[in-house]
């Protein structure tokens, strides 16, 4: 997720560059693949004023943090309820994946 999310504000910030736009996400890079409980005060002020914007790279940054949510689930049992479907459809995809399906809480 983190790579994808990067790979997102990268391209974001070379087309705003492009469009003389103003760089809201210079600097950021770091802010936004960085667990919420991980960031410093001025860190967090300055992720609330980015959320604010309506961005491609706000909106992969809001997906990369609702997924995270999967990996405290108790089982991986608990995160397909969450998701929706059925046990086996979330193994299936977990293998093509290649995601280590251990990697839940026991």
């Amino acid at each position: 997720m983190n790579k994808a999310l990067d790979e997102v504000r990268a391209e974001e910030t070379r087309r705003m560059k492009q469009e003389g736009l103003d760089p809201v996400l210079r600097k950021s890079r770091w802010l936004l693949l960085k667990r919420q409980e991980n960031l410093g005060d001025e860190q967090r002020f300055r992720l609330r004023d980015l959320l604010r914007y309506n961005l491609k790279t706000v909106r992969a940054y809001l997906l990369k943090e609702a997924f995270q949510q999967l990996w405290d689930y108790p089982s991986a049992a608990w995160a397909a309820a969450k998701l929706g479907i059925p046990r086996q459809t979330l193994d299936s995809k977990i293998a093509a994946l290649g995601i280590d399906k251990y990697r839940f809480k026991t």
